[in-house]
């Protein structure tokens, strides 16, 4: 089983990342990880969404797991 990691911020979710997360997969990952900022994001700005909003369009994007990036790490 192949496992796939992205750090991201998804601020917001888009086409591009689905399609990201799709060549992925088609390329032979079995599994996508996502660990994705928080309330902040990579660039020191406020998210413009909730992170729980965020994971879920990652979720629906086609990404089996986000997990959260600590603040301090982002």
């Amino acid at each position: 089983m192949s496992i796939c990691g992205i750090v991201a911020e998804y601020n917001p979710f888009h086409e591009g990342h689905a399609y990201q997360i799709s060549e992925i997969k088609r390329q032979g990952a079995k599994e996508v990880i996502v660990v994705m900022s928080s309330s902040f994001v990579q660039r020191g700005e406020v998210a413009i969404l909730p992170p729980r909003v965020r994971a879920k369009a990652a979720l629906l994007g086609g990404a089996d797991l986000v997990l959260a990036m600590p603040v301090l790490f982002s």
